[in-house]
C-alpha cells in the first residue's frame, strides 16, 4: 500500500515536472514541424497533438504559445470542415493577438471560412478590416491576398473575366518569389479558368500543382488538383477520363474525413452520370448527399436542387422536378441577393481603396512639400553662411593684404637705406664680423654646449637683473638669425636658439617676454607665418605644394599646426589664403 502511494506521487510529481515544465523555442519548433507534416494528410492527430500542447501552453501560461496553438486547431478543422469548431479557435486566437500583422493574417483567415460558406457581407467585412489595416502598414503580401480572394468572390458571383487579371498578376509575382502561398492563388485562377472556359490554361497549372502537392505530400490540394482537373474533362465531356480523376479525389476526401469534399467530388460524380443519361444513379447519388448530416452553404443546395430537377424531368417526373426547380430557385433569390450585397460591398471597398490612395498620395505630397521647405531652407541657410563666410574670409584677407603692404614696404624702406648709405659693404661685413664673433663662423651650425653664462644677479621681484648691454647683444643676434632664417628650420627650438646665442633658455625667454612681449613659441610663429604669407603671395611654386609640404618648409613637423597658427594669426585657413591670391 505504501509502495503504491509512493509511486502514485512520484508520477504526480513527473507528470507536474514535464508539463509545467517551460516551453523552450526548441519546443515549439519540434511542436510546428509535427503539426505541419501532419496537418494536410492527418488532421486527426494534429489536432490530438495542437490540443496537448495547448494544454501545455496553458499551464505555462504562455500567451504566445496558446495562441499559436489555437491557430494551429482552427486550420486543422478547417481541413476536416468543421466550420464551427475552426471559427472558434481563429476568434479565440483573434482576442489574444495584438501585432497588427497577426491581426491582419487572422482577420484574413476568418474572412476565407465565410467567403467559403457564401457569408459574403461577413467575409467582406473582415476583409475590409484587414485591407485598411494593411495599407496603414504597408503590408504588401497581405494585400495581395486579400484582393486575390475578393476576385475570387467575383468569380463565384459570375464576374470571372474581370477577376482573372487580378489573380494572374498576384500569381506571377507569386511564383517569381516563391511564396509558400502560391498554391492557393494557383487554385483560385484555376477555378476562374475553368469558369470562364479556358480548360486549356486551367490544365496546365492543375498539372503544376498536382506534381507540387505530390512531392509536399499534401492530400488536401492532391484533392482540390483531382476534382478540378476531373471538372475540366467533364466540360471538355471526357467522362471516362473525369470518372478516374473523381475516384481518386474521394479517396483523398475519406482519409482526410471531410464531408464538404465527399459532397463536392460526389456530386461532380453525379453530373457525369446525368450526361451519361444515368439518371437514377445520378439521382440517387445527389439524394445521398442532400441526405447526409453534412452542412450545405445555399450555393450548394441550389446546384443540388438543380440538378434532381433535370433528373426528375428527364424520367418524367414532373411534379418533383417542379418542387426541387421552386426550390432551387429560393435558394437562387437568397444567393442573388447575396450577390448583389457582395457586388456593392466590392464596388464600396473599391471606394475605400481609392480614398486611401488618395489620403496616401495626399500624405506623401504633404511630406514631399515638407521635405522640399526643409532642404530649401537648409540650402538656403548653407548659402547665406557660406556667403557670409566668403565675406568675413574676404575681409581678413584684404586685412592680410594690408599687412603684407606694409611689411613689404617696411623691407623695401630698409633695403633702400642700407642701399643708399655709403657704408653699405662695411654694414654687411659688421653684421658678419657680429656673427662669426657671437655664434661661429657658421651661423645655423652647432657650438659646443659649454657656453659663458651671461652676466645677470638675483632679485626678488623679477628674478634676474638683466644688463642692458648683454640685452642688446642678444636682440642684435637674434636678428641676424631673423635675416639668416634661422626660424624655418625644424630644429629651431628655444634650446637651440639659446647655445646659439651663447646664453641659457631662461635668459632668452626673459628678454623676448619682455622686449618683444611675447613667448618664444609666439615669436618663432609670428616669424613663419609672416614668412609664409609674404612667400606665399610671390612664390608661385611654394603655392602649388600640399599644405603638408609648406608646413615642412616653414619648419612645422605636421600640417595641423602650421594651419592652426596660420589661421589664428590670420583669421583664414591656408588653404583659402591660397586660393584668394590665385584668384587675384
Amino acid at each position: 500500500m505504501n509502495r503504491n502511494f509512493l509511486f502514485f506521487l512520484f508520477s504526480f510529481f513527473l507528470f507536474n515536472q514535464l508539463f509545467f515544465a517551460q516551453i523552450s523555442i526548441d519546443d515549439f519548433n519540434r511542436f510546428d514541424d509535427s503539426v505541419r507534416k501532419l496537418m494536410y494528410n492527418h488532421p486527426d492527430k494534429a489536432i490530438k497533438l495542437s490540443k496537448n500542447f495547448l494544454n501545455r501552453a496553458k499551464g505555462n501560461n504562455s500567451t504566445d504559445y496558446i495562441t499559436k496553438s489555437y491557430c494551429a486547431l482552427g486550420v486543422a478543422y478547417e481541413i476536416k470542415n468543421r466550420i464551427d469548431s475552426t471559427l472558434y479557435y481563429y476568434y479565440k486566437a483573434l482576442n489574444l493577438y495584438e501585432l497588427p500583422k497577426d491581426v491582419v493574417q487572422l482577420k484574413f483567415s476568418i474572412g476565407v471560412i465565410y467567403e467559403k460558406e457564401g457569408m459574403y457581407e461577413d467575409a467582406f467585412e473582415l476583409f475590409e478590416q484587414a485591407l485598411i489595416m494593411s495599407k496603414r502598414n504597408d503590408f504588401e503580401l497581405a494585400i495581395d491576398r486579400i484582393k486575390t480572394n475578393i476576385a475570387l468572390i467575383k468569380v463565384k458571383i459570375g464576374e470571372s473575366e474581370e477577376a482573372i487579371g487580378i489573380l494572374e498578376n498576384v500569381y506571377y509575382k507569386r511564383k517569381q518569389d516563391k511564396d509558400e502561398d502560391l498554391k492557393f492563388v494557383r487554385k483560385s485562377l484555376i477555378e476562374a479558368y475553368l469558369e470562364s472556359g479556358r480548360l486549356e490554361e486551367s490544365n496546365d497549372l492543375i498539372k503544376e500543382g498536382e506534381n507540387e502537392a505530390k512531392e509536399s505530400e499534401n492530400i488536401e490540394f492532391l484533392y482540390y488538383m483531382g476534382r478540378l482537373q476531373a471538372n475540366s474533362y467533364f466540360l471538355s465531356k471526357e467522362f471516362e477520363l473525369a470518372k478516374e480523376k473523381i475516384y481518386k479525389s474521394r479517396l483523398f476526401a475519406k482519409q482526410l474525413k471531410n464531408n464538404e469534399f465527399l459532397n463536392e467530388i460526389n456530386y461532380l460524380y453525379s453530373r457525369v452520370l446525368f450526361e451519361e443519361k444515368d439518371y437514377l444513379n445520378s439521382k440517387d447519388m445527389v439524394r445521398s448527399i442532400l441526405d447526409n448530416s453534412s452542412v450545405k452553404t445555399q450555393d450548394q443546395l441550389s446546384k443540388y436542387y438543380l440538378l434532381l430537377a433535370d433528373v426528375f424531368k428527364r424520367v418524367d417526373s414532373f411534379d418533383l422536378s417542379s418542387q426541387y426547380f421552386e426550390k432551387h430557385i429560393k435558394e437562387e433569390e437568397a444567393i442573388s441577393k447575396k450577390k448583389i450585397l457582395a457586388l456593392e460591398r466590392i464596388h464600396n471597398i473599391a471606394i475605400n481603396e481609392e480614398v486611401l490612395e488618395k489620403q496616401k498620395q495626399k500624405q506623401t505630397k504633404w511630406f514631399w512639400i515638407i521635405i522640399c521647405v526643409v532642404l530649401l531652407f537648409l540650402v538656403v541657410t548653407l548659402f547665406m553662411f557660406f556667403k557670409n563666410k566668403s565675406k568675413i574670409n574676404q575681409k581678413r584677407f584684404d586685412d592680410l593684404m594690408l599687412r603684407v603692404s606694409t611689411i613689404e614696404a617696411k623691407k623695401a624702406r630698409n633695403r633702400d637705406e642700407i642701399d643708399g648709405s655709403d657704408e653699405k659693404e662695411q654694414v654687411l661685413e659688421d653684421k658678419k664680423t657680429k656673427l662669426s664673433q657671437n655664434i661661429g663662423e657658421d651661423a645655423l651650425d652647432e657650438i659646443d654646449s659649454t657656453f659663458p653664462v651671461v652676466d645677470i644677479s638675483e632679485n626678488t621681484d623679477s628674478g634676474y637683473v638683466i644688463n642692458d648691454k648683454k640685452v642688446e647683444e642678444i636682440l642684435d643676434k637674434l636678428q641676424v638669425l631673423e635675416d639668416e632664417l634661422y626660424f624655418l628650420r625644424q630644429d629651431c627650438t628655444q634650446h637651440n636658439m639659446a647655445k646659439k646665442l651663447k646664453t641659457n633658455t631662461s635668459y632668452l625667454s626673459k628678454i623676448i617676454n619682455t622686449h618683444l612681449d611675447k613667448t618664444f613659441s609666439a615669436y618663432i610663429n609670428e616669424l613663419r607665418i609672416n614668412y609664409a604669407i609674404i612667400e606665399l603671395k610671390n612664390n608661385t611654386r611654394l603655392r602649388s605644394y600640399s599644405v603638408r609640404a609648406i608646413a615642412q618648409e616653414l619648419g612645422y613637423k605636421n600640417a595641423d599646426a602650421f594651419s592652426k597658427y596660420f589661421k589664428e594669426t590670420t583669421g583664414i585657413s591656408p588653404f583659402v589664403y591660397i586660393k584668394k591670391i590665385e584668384e587675384i
